[in-house]
C-alpha cells in the first residue's frame, strides 16, 4: 500500500523533472509516509484508547532503541501496521512490579551481550536499568519488542 502510495508519486515527480531519480524518490517518499503514518497512527488511537503519553513513549523509546541496535526490517506497508499496533497495545498491558524488574535487568543484559555496538548498547541498558526505579511495564515492553526484533527469525531483512 505504502510502496504503492510512494511509486505513483515518484512517478509524479519523475514527469515534472525528467533528470530525478526516480528509485531515490520513491524510498525516501516512502519512508517519509512510513513514519509519518506510524506517528499519527500510534497518536489516534493512544487518544481514543486514553493512553496518548504511554503510546507516545513506547514509540520514542523503541524509536530510540531501534537506531541504536538495527533489526528485522518489514516492508514499509507491513512495518507501520505493526509498529501502530504495537505502541498501541504496550501502554494497555500491565505487569507486576517484580516482572518489570526482572525483565530490566534481562533486557539489559542482553542488549549488552548481542548488540553489535557495544559503543551504543550501553545507553539502552542505562535506560533498562533506569525503569528499574520507574517500574514503567510501558518501557520495558518497548525494549523487548526491540530485543525480539534483534533475533534471527525468517520474513524481514535485518540491518544495522
Amino acid at each position: 500500500m505504502i510502496e504503492t502510495i510512494s511509486r505513483r508519486l515518484a512517478l509524479s515527480i519523475k514527469t515534472a523533472y525528467p533528470k530525478a531519480d526516480i528509485e531515490i524518490i520513491e524510498f525516501e517518499l516512502g519512508r517519509k509516509i512510513n513514519h509519518y503514518s506510524i506517528i499519527v497512527g500510534t497518536m489516534i488511537i493512544g487518544f481514543l484508547s486514553g493512553h496518548f503519553f504511554s503510546s507516545i513513549i513506547g514509540m520514542i523509546l523503541f524509536a530510540f532503541a531501534r537506531k541504536l541496535t538495527g533489526g528485522i526490517h518489514f516492508n514499509l506497508t507491513v512495518c507501520t501496521f505493526v509498529s501502530v499496533g504495537l505502541f498501541s497495545i504496550i501502554p494497555v498491558i500491565h505487569m507486576s512490579t517484580s516482572l518489570v524488574v526482572i525483565l530490566s535487568i534481562l533486557t539489559s543484559i542482553f542488549f549488552m551481550i548481542t548488540s553489535i555496538n557495544k559503543d551504543k548498547a550501553w545507553l539502552i541498558s542505562v535506560v533498562s536499568i533506569a525503569n528499574i526505579s520507574m517500574v514503567s511495564s510501558t518501557v520495558v515492553l518497548a525494549l523487548l519488542a526491540q530485543m525480539i526484533l534483534l533475533l534471527p527469525l525468517r520474513g524481514g531483512d535485518f540491518y544495522e
